[in-house]
């Protein structure tokens, strides 16, 4: 758990204001405007470790 808490976490970004943006875009009906974030798994150097928890670039 230690790893966690001080290795594996890359970033933490508050995006608050983002989402508050695209919510009025939603609720106005401007979905032409609408931006969504792409999110990607977070793939281990250890392809066992990868397999093993059923994780790949691809996902």
């Amino acid at each position: 758990m230690k790893s966690f808490a001080k290795q594996d976490i890359l970033l933490i970004e508050d995006i608050s204001e983002f989402v508050k943006e695209r919510y009025h875009f939603v609720q106005s009906q401007q979905l032409d405007q609408l931006i969504v974030l792409t999110e990607r798994p977070f793939v281990f150097e250890d392809e066992e470790l990868n397999k093993k928890l059923r994780i790949s670039e691809k996902s």
